[in-house]
């Protein structure tokens, strides 16, 4: 599946699960609401978006027809906000479908390097590059907010 979505992938690459990486980052993986936490009778016409598979596209949320909640259950439900830099994905129905992937870092620790690649096209990246100690790497969207890669490989 991982060739399937970024071609073919250079062997001194590690591939890791979603678990793992957030594991190693101090990141998380979460799920929800579920239906015991958000029941129909809970959706509104004007509201805060609820984001469900059906809205999930290739690398992007679709509005249309998005479910809206209150702002009182957003509240409630605030553990499952989608906030800058969250990856979403569905766990059920079409699994290859997922948004916020503009970009994707892959970290190698043995050879102190960070590949970068940008501009998701057709399952693949348009661009690719190779960042070493010393540099600063940013991300596309908060181009002014920087990471030095002495500090993410440690």
């Amino acid at each position: 599946m991982v060739k399937a979505l970024f071609g073919p992938l250079r062997p001194d690459w590690e591939v890791v699960t979603l678990g793992e990486a957030c594991a190693r980052g101090g990141g998380d993986v979460q799920t929800g609401p579920f239906g015991s936490q958000l029941h129909a009778s809970d959706y509104v016409p004007f509201g805060i978006p609820s984001i469900m598979p059906q809205n999930i596209g290739d690398n992007r949320i679709i509005a249309n027809g998005i479910a809206r909640i209150r702002p009182e259950d957003a509240e409630r439900l605030n553990r499952y906000r989608v906030r800058p830099g969250d990856v979403i994905y569905s766990r059920r129905g079409d699994v290859e479908k997922r948004a916020g992937i503009r970009e994707l870092w892959l970290v190698d620790l043995e050879r102190e390097r960070i590949e970068v690649l940008r501009q998701p096209a057709g399952g693949s990246y348009r661009t690719a590059e190779t960042h070493r100690r010393g540099a600063q790497l940013t991300v596309e969207a908060l181009p002014r907010l920087e990471f030095p890669v002495d500090a993410i490989l440690g």
